[in-house]
């Protein structure tokens, strides 16, 4: 009996060991055949080089050289794969796969005519999910499934469309550690991929009990080309470049009724952006941020939240027209945020940034002509800035090193616009044609129950700004520049209607004109107020003379303005009152260059009228009381100054002159007229020479004698007006100059000849610059004309 038991067992195992033998060696024929038949209806074929092979005395599957093809293309592969399975784990409920790894794998996933193939096989669309019934009880399944180990290495995915191939490398993934039952699942995921020249590195720890769901991962992707997500991108950006490099760790649980994303340590770099979007173009050098901790809640039927601090930097910015790169919209050398906070306030996202500072921008410049941009700052800084959906709240805004430069062509056009303007061009050109006009439905008035709020504590000129200006449409063209020294406005918030808002200003005009105002209002009163106090100095009136002389056919051919004003504005009321002074003024005819001329006679009658208002020092005051309406002001004129005339006896007058003036006998002559017997002081002209512009040693005996006569006459003023001839310009003496070049750079000689002794006399000899007035230069075609410049004292 004991030997036919035994008999028993060793056939049962001689048979099994020839029947798993047998498998083992039958097995890759029969797969062979099952596979080839199984890929027939998807026209794929099996190469014969493929080896699969199944052993049944260790439960392992091993593949080798597998290949896959359709129409003579591969599109699956495998070059190795090994699976090892204990199953008298199952004895213990448990599916224990020992060993799975992944050696080469190779498949090609296509998107034709719309429609996906894996691996050769499509996918139809039509195909329908199978629906669960929810009304049956889950099957909790008695079994763990338990894997120590799942690795895949040196294998691609390819994603093909009609237009463009891309190939995912995947290094190596391994995933370990892997645990899973009915109500708990866990695993390990180290995953090493390529993307072109991009690569992705990720270790994910993730696990799953009742219903919640813990992912843990750290990331790290360099070299990642933007331009891969074209075809995904809307139609309105016709291109985005750049490479990205992404770093940090997430730690992700989603919840039933929540969902938090953690970011720690994230650090993104963004090198050389370029985004093409309608009409303009968006470049960048580089762009980082970086972020120590951020937390994102999402909730059911909730806004997003989002808690944390960032900081970014962003260098080189430059923005310009698409279809011309040399039209300049703006430029930026560097952004930077600041520490940014995210946060929430009563379920109200916030925004705060500690200083946002911007340097060296430049906006709107024509790269194509050597024009200066329309505008430029060196920096600006923002300070404890606070953002919502309902508000922007700024502390202090500083401004440093601003430049403007506003010229005006012959045509009116603001060329330094000329960018922008090239912007507005394309944007028109590029809207569809106007449908006809359909006929208006009534409008209900929005419903707004949330006002913008926005406050600025304070703004302010860290160093002078500088504005400069040039008219080419006028004749002959104007050019002015402005200078401010100090400029401070503030606070402003129109959630506090009775907060009065200060404005302080003071600066320059050219070299010698000066200004000062201080201005208040409440622009979010009921009735807004606005109040302005200042005052405006040594205004040089031939430089807007060319701006009034089509106007009143007079040309200003010498002065000063002196303006203060004190106005308030109360709604529509104007009230104040504004005093001129009017320094040296004296008129010719329009368009008249000539010296001296006949038509100057023709200005005799407006300057009479000047005259009759002039003082005993040859200035005109006026004071004009303010009063009206915006719509319709009125100004009221009183209050002109008695005009005092001093004469004294003849002899006493020249004997006083000629003791007065000795000292200065290069200067001044003193003579009397036998026809009317007047007393005439006469101050001598400063001749130069022909093309001289420089004061010369010659006449330095005329400077310093004309300096101390200044000095020792302190309430003496003089308009000095320079006079060219046709010599200056090479010209023969007695040319008749008409031609606008000429008449120019005649002009041209004889202001840098008055702006020459005028800075001799301001900074050499300490005369005050208001005393010096300048007239329009004229020209002398007279045959013994010599050039040079007239004094006339007042």
């Amino acid at each position: 009996m004991k030997q036919k038991f035994f008999s028993f067992f060793k056939y049962l195992a001689i048979f099994l060991l020839s029947l798993y033998l047998l498998i083992w060696l039958s097995s890759p024929m029969v797969i062979h055949y099952l596979v080839t038949q199984q890929l027939k209806p998807y026209k794929l074929t099996l190469s014969e080089q493929s080896s699969i092979r199944y052993n049944p005395f260790i439960s392992a599957l091993n593949i080798n050289n597998l290949a896959i093809s359709k129409a003579q293309e591969k599109v699956f592969a495998i070059k190795r794969l090994n699976l090892e399975v204990n199953l008298l784990q199952l004895l213990f409920d448990r599916i224990y796969i020992k060993s799975f790894s992944i050696d080469g794998l190779s498949t090609e996933i296509a998107l034709i005519d719309g429609k996906l193939e894996i691996a050769g096989i499509a996918i139809s669309e039509s195909t329908e999910e199978k629906q669960t019934d929810t009304s049956k009880p889950a099957n909790n399944s008695p079994y763990q499934f338990i894997m120590p180990e799942l690795a895949l290495k040196e294998s691609e995915l390819i994603f093909r469309d009609e237009h463009q191939q891309k190939t995912l490398t995947i290094s190596l993934l391994t995933l370990n550690g892997i645990t899973a039952t009915a109500n708990a699942q866990q695993a390990n995921l180290d995953l090493a991929l390529t993307v072109e020249q991009s690569k992705i590195n990720m270790q994910t720890t993730l696990a799953a009990t009742e219903g919640k769901i813990s992912i843990n991962n750290k990331l790290a992707l360099t070299n990642f080309s933007l331009e891969q997500l074209t075809p995904w991108l809307p139609k309105e950006v016709s291109k985005l470049a750049g490479k990205l490099d992404l770093s940090g760790q997430q730690k992700i649980t989603i919840a039933p009724d929540i969902t938090t994303i953690e970011l720690t340590d994230t650090k993104q770099i963004l090198n050389n952006l370029q985004l093409n979007s309608a009409d303009i173009q968006l470049n960048t050098a580089q762009e980082l941020m970086t972020s120590p901790s951020l937390t994102v809640t999402l909730l059911p039927q909730q806004p997003v939240t989002i808690v944390g601090t960032l900081h970014t930097e962003v260098n080189d910015i430059s923005i310009n027209t698409q279809n011309d790169n040399k039209q300049l919209l703006f430029s930026l050398k560097q952004l930077n945020s600041g520490t940014v906070t995210l946060s929430q306030r009563q379920q109200t996202p916030l925004i705060h940034l500690d200083q946002l500072i911007l340097n060296d921008a430049t906006i709107s410049k024509n790269l194509n002509a050597e024009l200066p941009a329309l505008s430029q700052f060196a920096q600006l800084i923002i300070t404890d800035t606070e953002l919502s959906p309902t508000s922007i709240k700024i502390n202090d805004v500083s401004l440093a090193g601003l430049q403007a430069d506003l010229i005006i062509d012959q045509q009116k056009n603001m060329i330094t616009l000329a960018p922008i303007n090239s912007l507005k061009n394309q944007e028109q050109a590029a809207k569809p044609p106007e449908q006809p006009e359909q006929p208006e439905q009534p409008e209900q008035p929005p419903v707004n129950n949330n006002t913008f709020v926005f406050s600025l504590t304070k703004f302010s000129l860290m160093d002078d700004a500088n504005i400069r200006f040039k008219d080419s449409s006028v004749e002959p063209a104007y050019n002015r520049s402005f200078t401010i020294n100090e400029l401070t406005l503030g606070p402003i918030d129109t959630e506090q209607a009775d907060l009065v808002s200060e404005l302080f200003l003071k600066g320059k005009s050219n070299k010698y004109a000066h200004y000062q105002f201080n201005g208040t209002a409440t622009p979010f009163t009921k009735v807004p107020v606005y109040t302005l106090k200042g005052q405006l100095k040594e205004l040089n009136l031939p430089d807007i003379s060319t701006y009034i002389k089509d106007a009143l056919k007079y040309e200003i051919k010498s002065g000063h303005l002196d303006l203060t004003i004190d106005a308030k504005l109360s709604g529509e009321d104007i009230s104040g009152n504004t005093d001129l002074l009017l320094q040296g003024i004296d008129l010719t005819a329009a368009n008249d260059h000539e010296a001296d001329s006949l038509s100057d006679q023709t200005a005799i009658p407006f300057s009479a009228a000047i005259g009759m208002l002039k003082d005993s020092d040859g200035n005109v005051e006026l004071s004009l009381p303010l009063s009206g309406k915006t719509s319709e002001p009125s100004f009221g004129t009183s209050g002109f100054l008695s005009l005092i005339i001093k004469q004294a006896t003849m002899m006493a007058a020249k004997d006083y002159l000629i003791t007065t003036f000795v000292p200065y006998a290069n200067v001044v002559s003193v003579a009397l007229s036998a026809s009317n017997h007047l007393l005439k002081v006469r101050f001598n002209d400063l001749l130069f020479s022909p093309k001289q512009v420089a004061i010369s040693a010659e006449q330095q005996k005329f400077v310093t004698q004309f300096a101390s006569l200044m000095k020792d006459k302190k309430q003496t003023k003089f308009t000095l007006c320079a006079i060219a001839t046709p010599a200056d310009i090479g010209l023969a003496a007695g040319t008749k100059v008409s031609t606008k070049t000429d008449i120019e750079q005649l002009h041209s000689i004889s202001q840098t000849r008055l702006d020459n002794f005028k800075q001799l006399m301001v900074e050499q000899y300490q005369i005050a610059s208001s005393r010096l007035l300048l007239c329009t230069p004229q020209i002398d075609t007279g045959t013994k004309a010599q050039p040079r410049l007239t004094f006339n004292s007042h």
